[in-house]
């Protein structure tokens, strides 16, 4: 993730491993600063291991202050796409994504920092 303040310079946070492959950024900002920034990630094979199916990960914070490690959201086996991200008027983050895989499969969500 980068980021600024208007006019300044741009920092930098890595949230994801060199053996995960990210997609699908999304983005959630609350009135008062609250951020959750979630997205799906495929961790790849590290020789004799097979390729998992797809999580969704999170990280939240505020604006302006690094963010907390990523939280995998999803179940291991869900094969998670498509999310997105909101916060509430309390504040909470909120993350949704349709299990399943691509074009079918239920829809899950979680509120708060929790795994489900």
């Amino acid at each position: 993730m980068f980021a600024r303040p208007p006019g300044g310079d741009y920092t930098a946070q890595t949230l994801t491993g060199a053996l995960q492959q990210p997609n699908f950024p999304v983005l959630g900002v609350g009135r008062a600063g609250q951020v959750v920034l979630a997205w799906t990630e495929t961790p790849q094979s590290s020789g004799s291991e097979p390729v998992s199916q797809a999580v969704v990960r999170a990280s939240i914070g505020t604006r302006g202050a690094p963010l907390s490690p990523a939280t995998q959201l999803s179940g291991p086996t869900e094969d998670a796409t498509w999310p997105t991200a909101a916060v509430t008027d309390a504040g909470e983050p909120i993350v949704g994504w349709l299990a399943g895989g691509y074009g079918s499969g239920p829809i899950r969500a979680t509120v708060g920092a929790a795994a489900p």
